[in-house]
């Protein structure tokens, strides 16, 4: 199943397109469209209660790292993902990740180390203070094993709120994704749950 979403969402992808996005260890940050609390339970209750939740709660997954497939299997109940009918891109572009940046190429001034939280804030304070962010915000360890393989790992989500800050998202209304591993091979892609290598 995930070979299927990956060849729809990133056709004309490559391993080298992988490689050269991740081209160093740190922490990257994605994006994706953000759903209030409001539009939540509206979603939940238009699906009869039979769309799964986590449709809205998972954070925005690293480009082209998708999650293993026992995510994207709860992902696919939701009637608007559903493979059933056919693969509808627009709907999967919406709850999948947008590459933002490598936490360590963004300068903001501050006299004190931050953690990367606290970069993230202030770097989206700085850039989108004005306007209205309708995006989730995650951050993700992403350390490469070896020239095919690449260590996940899910830190936190960041949203703006109703006053215009941003802050940690609320635990509510976020699925917490375990580590996994993604290997990848002449276009042909996997991702395994598990812990990086020592």
């Amino acid at each position: 199943m995930m070979q299927t979403i990956w060849s729809n969402l990133y056709a004309g992808a490559n391993d080298d397109t992988i490689k050269n996005l991740y081209n160093k260890n740190g922490c990257y940050v994605f994006k994706r469209k953000m759903h209030d609390s409001g539009k939540y339970y509206a979603y939940l209750k238009a699906n009869g209660q039979s769309a799964s939740k986590e449709t809205l709660t998972y954070p925005a997954f690293p480009k082209y790292l998708l999650p293993p497939n026992a995510i994207i299997e709860e992902i696919e109940k939701s009637p608007k993902l559903t493979l059933k009918e056919g693969f509808r891109k627009e709907n999967w572009e919406e709850i999948v990740g947008n590459f933002v940046c490598n936490l360590d190429d963004i300068e903001v001034k501050s006299k004190k180390c931050l953690t990367s939280e606290e970069k993230l804030l202030k770097y989206l304070a700085n850039n989108n203070s004005k306007d209205p962010d309708l995006y989730i915000y995650s951050i993700f360890v992403i350390n490469l094993i070896n020239e095919t393989t690449i260590y996940c790992a899910h830190l936190l989500d960041i949203t703006k709120k109703h006053n215009g800050s941003y802050s940690k998202k609320s635990s509510q209304y976020s699925s917490q994704l375990l580590p996994y591993i993604t290997k990848f091979k002449n276009g042909l892609i996997n991702s395994e749950f598990g812990h990086k290598p020592i």
